[in-house]
């Protein structure tokens, strides 16, 4: 608990609004969790009075007698007895009655405005999807300009000449992109893009700012989130605040930004509904677009899979009746040329033979027999006075 916000507090409280207050110690550069401790403390005493509607009158804290322990750590504009300019003016208040919305329990609440909201597994999901569309968007037209390039200047660098390689390229190429983004967004802004549209942000898991360090841990230990078969992004549905894998590691989270701060507060200094409608209509759109059209690529490789099947059973009984009807024709050909020799039996394309009858010296038959030229249909056929005999799985 930092005193010097709670004596800061305890001294002004009576003559500025709160609201005030903690504006100017957010200037100061105090950090959210420090400030939200110690507005939890000092105002809990005199929310319960609030909520009755009782305008009750608050005795000033004074602060401590050695004012420079206080001064000596305390931005210029918070000295004790030179506050802001701003608050110079204000009139002294006569009753500290608080609006509902600062009536938390939590000590965790940021600026005494609502408490964190993280972020589900689906609404992540959703935002890693948005994110995925597009980094596969600029990945493309990296890839589109490096292909023009290659084509245009003879550089031979897409050759085919070393397939694994070229593969290696463009994979490295979209990991550094996928890093440059994730880092640059998360460090400028505290989100992606995709987080942006579902109204998220990434915090330290103290509700501060997150450092370049842990922003940069946390995108490395994505990896760890991968290769772990993606539990670790699943651990988000488990942990309490709702954090993956990579969160633990870094030590972030990841809240609605309209959940805490001056954010929570709508126009009407009510807390604003999280996550908002429009959050939820972008998230489940996004989400039943994403599964549906996995649901379509699964049914229609299904059904490809079940016609190239089919096909393929017709294709092969479409041969073995083509084996069938040639074989038979020789036979009948074969006995009329040992009848009376002609020596011009025709060989169909769709038999394994050489042509000759085999007849004895009876002038008759002589069994043998022939195969498909198709290597794909087990069937053989027996060659005789009697006709053509089939054998084989195939021919049954």
């Amino acid at each position: 608990m930092n005193q010097t916000i709670v004596s800061y507090l305890n001294q002004y409280k009576v003559q500025f609004p709160k609201e005030t207050l903690v504006a100017e110690l957010q200037k100061s550069g105090y950090s959210q969790m420090e400030i939200a401790e110690a507005v939890s403390l000092v105002y809990a005493a005199v929310a319960p009075v609030a909520a009755a509607g009782v305008s009750t009158p608050v005795a000033q804290a004074q602060p401590a007698t050695n004012h420079g322990s206080f001064t000596a750590n305390y931005p210029q504009h918070l000295a004790w007895n030179t506050p802001h300019q701003s608050m110079q003016s204000a009139e002294p208040a006569q009753s500290v009655a608080q609006p509902a919305y600062v009536q938390m329990s939590n000590a965790a609440a940021v600026a005494g405005y609502g408490q964190p909201h993280y972020v589900g597994f689906w609404m992540r999901a959703a935002a890693m999807i948005i994110d995925a569309i597009i980094l596969a968007a600029v990945g493309f037209a990296i890839g589109l300009v490096i292909g023009v390039v290659n084509l245009t200047t003879n550089s031979g660098l897409l050759s085919g000449a070393n397939p694994i390689l070229e593969k290696l390229f463009f994979q490295l190429i979209e990991l550094a992109i996928f890093f440059v983004y994730h880092i640059f967004m998360v460090i400028r802004f505290q989100a992606t893009l995709g987080k942006m549209a579902l109204g998220m942000r990434v915090y330290a898991d103290d509700l501060s700012r997150p450092s370049v360090g842990k922003v940069v841990g946390r995108e490395f230990g994505k990896l760890v989130s991968m290769i772990t078969l993606g539990i670790g992004y699943l651990m988000t549905a488990f942990t309490g605040k709702k954090q993956a894998l990579h969160d633990m590691i870094a030590g972030t989270v990841v809240v609605y930004k309209d959940s805490i701060g001056s954010d929570a507060l709508d126009a009407n200094g009510q807390l604003k509904k999280v996550p908002s409608t429009v959050s939820v209509v972008i998230a489940s759109v996004v989400l039943v677009a994403y599964f549906g059209l996995i649901t379509i690529v699964i049914v229609l490789g299904v059904l490809s899979a079940l016609v190239l099947t089919n096909l393929d059973s017709a294709r092969g009984k479409a041969r073995v009746a083509e084996f069938k009807a040639s074989a038979s024709s020789v036979a009948v050909a074969c006995i009329a040329e040992c009848d009376s020799p002609s020596g011009k039996v025709p060989i169909p394309s769709a038999l394994k033979w050489d042509g000759g009858c085999h007849c004895n010296s009876k002038g008759e038959l002589a069994p043998f027999t022939v195969t498909p030229t198709n290597t794909g249909t087990n069937c053989v056929a027996s060659i005789s006075v009697t006709g053509a005999t089939f054998s084989g799985p195939d021919c049954k």
